[in-house]
This record gives structure tokens, sequence and C-alpha cells, in this order.
């Protein structure tokens, strides 16, 4: 955006509200893989060499407060990546099947299930579309 200010180019961001949440979306998602990999470094690269090297009354000291905070953060990276992944990929998915000419009932039957179910993959909702698009052709 500074950049095209700079260079005196417009810059329009988008006003619906379907292209703001997948921007959101992907963003939330992005930031929590971000800490999910970071503390998975974390443990393996810095945590491991310094566990071996502390004697154990100093890791009685610091190992309640350290891994219990750095756990809970791993922890929650990984659901928010996969729970916003999975409803990224669904919201695309069903996005593809409507440019695909499926019907718009089918499509927003499709999309209310998709979006509602955090568990459901990208296969199922395209499964699910072809299968109201074909009922609507017959």
């Amino acid at each position: 955006m500074l950049a095209s200010f700079a260079l005196n180019i417009p810059f329009h961001p988008p006003t619906d509200f379907g292209s703001n949440y997948e921007i959101v979306l992907r963003w939330i998602h992005f930031a929590s893989a971000i800490t999910w990999i970071g503390l998975l470094y974390f443990f393996n690269l810095v945590n491991m060499p310094l566990q071996k090297q502390m004697d154990a009354p100093t890791k009685a000291k610091v190992n309640p407060p350290l891994l219990s905070l750095a756990l809970w953060w791993f922890r929650w990276g990984a659901v928010v990546t996969v729970l916003a992944g999975i409803v990224f990929w669904s919201r695309i998915t069903v996005v593809d099947a409507r440019n695909h000419g499926y019907s718009a009932r089918a499509s927003s039957e499709v999309s209310s299930w998709c979006g509602r179910s955090p568990l459901s993959s990208s296969k199922v909702c395209s499964w699910r579309a072809k299968v109201h698009s074909i009922k609507e052709r017959f």
C-alpha cells in the first residue's frame, strides 16, 4: 500500500465480505502456522540441548512455567492453523464449484454445510456440490 502511494498507483482493497473474510482467514492461518512451526523449532533446536545441560534442581524450577506456556502456545497454534486452513480451503472449494457452473441453490446449500462444519474437507465439499448439481439438472 505504501509503495502504491509512493508510485501514485491506485490501491483498491476489496469491499465485499467474502474477499475480506478470506484475507483474514489466510492471515490467521499464516500467523498461527509461523507460531506453530517456530515453537517446534524451539523445542527441537533450543530446548533439547538446553535440557541436557541443566542439572535436576534447575530443571525443577525452570521447566514447569516455561514448558507449560510454550506447550499451550504450540497446541493452540496447531489447532488454529488446521481449523483456519480447513475453513479457508472449504471456501475456496465452494467458490470453485460456483465458478464451474453449479447452481446457486446447490452452491448455497454446500456453502452453508461447509461453512458450519469445521471438519469438512475440500473433497467432501466438492462431492456435495457435484451431487447437488446433478440433482438440479435432472
